[in-house]
């Protein structure tokens, strides 16, 4: 191994080899720019970690590696190679600096050994026309190819019937979309080139409609350190963003979601391949192999305009999707579908010498989402419509979105609504609402306690045991038996707004996030 990207990879490959009585270490290549980290990651897992001068003393059985090496010639025992992502896309001569394209982990200079011969004993392949790409770039190994497919792709398409359980474990309500923002490494990657996006889309998506979970390749965990990525999006993070760790289960995420909005990274493929709604946020051909399923994804997918409103195509992308538009790139990544599992480990007892278990490895379910989060949301702007009044009742439509990813010099017709939880006096302060979801031992010294930290805030509302009081700066006080103190401070704060008058009973519905909530009546009290 050489890097997290090949040591999940292998982690994955290994749980679909059926039980034996192989011994498994693990070896690390020296000088990778990218080892930070993964011994301890693999001994914190119980797993033998052996440095290279460790492993060259050693007569291995066979050798499996998630990526390609001319250095694997220094090791004893036969060397079966495979992609660490979905395919052979990216073209080495960008790295390198060569004239002719070749494509990472295919080339002559990762296949062979100084005197010509063959540094593997098979080259494991998704798709047989990647073929046609090894005979022209190191016909020595052509005949060592075997086309595998993808063991990932297989276990997510036999998981798809838990879809709605990751959802559920993800704590997605009923209705809720979920968009999956996804990004490679590198200067062409999303991340590389539009690291606010998703602040932008936390922004702009209302909260209680869509959540957004975000993946972010190894290299990006590894090169910039855990603790600054998580740093860096220390308010996305407390504004409900789902941030999933390199090492946890980025399937289920993408098995989860509505809508995958992402670039030319191995993630972006398969959640195409499993018919997910695509949307290209950063075209990366430049670093791809003209012409190979990835590239042709980036030229076919369409792509999301960072310049209009992003609701209204992440909407239209899930609603108008056509499965048929992206199903030619899809078609050329991947092969052999669902005997991956069996192929490989043909394949490692071929190279081993012995004979092939007569069973097939059993098929293992898509570990559950384990995410990062922060803490609930304590701010929030708020647009709110009173769409029917008549004297006595009406209906507001509201949506929410998370204050710390808005713009908050827009000039949107929004209000600001906090919690008694937000200790940020200048966003206390600003708040025309400030609610109360815990029932609190003193109403009163509640009420003045909050009145002394945000003194001009319009409506000031708590539940209690028996419902909701909301008191108005102007004196008027309401109460209600509903206690979902939010969404009725909202309703009676954009009826007052909107300058209604205030009847001894008032009825109001109201719609946040397109849950209609039941007629709750608001009474005068005192």
């Amino acid at each position: 191994m050489r890097s997290f990207a090949a040591a999940n990879r292998l982690l994955r490959v290994l749980q679909d080899l059926g039980p034996g009585t192989v011994e498994i270490v693990f070896v690390m290549e020296p000088d990778s720019l990218w080892a930070d980290g993964v011994i301890e990651d693999l001994t914190g897992r119980g797993a033998t970690v052996l440095s290279w001068d460790q492993g060259r003393e050693i007569e291995f059985d066979v050798i499996l590696a998630a990526h390609a090496s001319a250095r694997f010639a220094e090791l004893r025992g036969p060397a079966v190679v495979m992609p660490h992502g979905a395919g052979h896309n990216r073209d080495l001569s960008r790295i390198t600096g060569g004239r002719e394209s070749v494509p990472t982990g295919l080339a002559r200079s990762q296949l062979l050994r100084a005197d010509g011969q063959p540094a593997v004993a098979r080259v494991l392949l998704s798709h047989p026309s990647q073929r046609e790409w090894l005979r022209r770039t190191c016909p020595e190994i052509a005949h060592l190819a075997v086309v595998l497919g993808d063991p990932v792709l297989d276990r997510m398409c036999g998981s798809q019937r838990w879809r709605e359980k990751f959802r559920r474990e993800l704590g997605l309500s009923c209705g809720q979309r979920l968009v999956v923002v996804s990004s490679t490494w590198g200067p062409y990657s999303l991340w590389g080139r539009h690291g606010d996006l998703a602040r932008r889309l936390l922004g702009s998506l209302p909260m209680d409609e869509y959540r957004l979970a975000l993946v972010l390749h190894p290299n990006i965990w590894r090169g910039e350190s855990p603790f600054a990525v998580q740093h860096s999006l220390r308010d996305e993070l407390d504004s409900g963003l789902l941030l999933v760790p390199h090492q946890s289960s980025w399937e289920a995420v993408i098995m989860a979601a509505d809508v995958v909005i992402g670039d030319h990274g191995s993630v972006s493929f398969y959640g195409a391949t499993l018919d997910i709604p695509f949307l290209l946020a950063a075209d990366g051909r430049r670093e791809l192999i003209p012409g190979s399923p990835t590239a042709e994804l980036c030229a076919t997918a369409n792509a999301l305009d960072l310049d209009s409103p992003f609701e209204p195509q992440v909407a239209r992308a899930i609603e108008h999707h056509d499965p048929a538009l992206l199903r030619p790139a899809v078609d050329l990544m991947f092969a052999n579908r669902g005997k991956a599992r069996e192929t490989l480990q043909r394949v490692l007892y071929e190279a081993m010498g012995r004979r092939p278990p007569d069973t097939t490895p059993r098929l293992r379910a898509i570990d559950s989402p384990r995410p990062l989060v922060g803490k609930p949301p304590t701010a929030f702007a708020v647009s709110a419509d009173l769409v029917e009044a008549e004297a006595t009742c009406g209906t507001v439509v509201a949506r929410r979105f998370p204050l710390l990813a808005t713009n908050r010099q827009s000039t949107d017709p929004v209000f600001y609504v906090v919690t008694d939880l937000e200790v940020d006096p200048d966003t206390y302060s600003d708040a025309e609402i400030v609610i109360g979801e815990e029932i609190p031992e003193d109403l009163g010294a509640w009420f003045a306690d909050v009145r002394a930290y945000s003194p001009y805030a319009a409506l000031v509302a708590v539940r209690t045991a028996a419902g909701c009081i909301l008191r108005f700066l102007d004196g008027v006080e309401l109460f209600t038996t509903d206690k979902d103190v939010s969404t009725t401070s909202i309703a009676a704060f954009a009826w007052r707004r909107a300058q209604q008058p205030v009847p001894d009973a008032l009825r109001l519905r109201a719609d946040v996030g397109g849950r209609l909530s039941e007629r709750v009546v608001i009474r005068r009290r005192g």
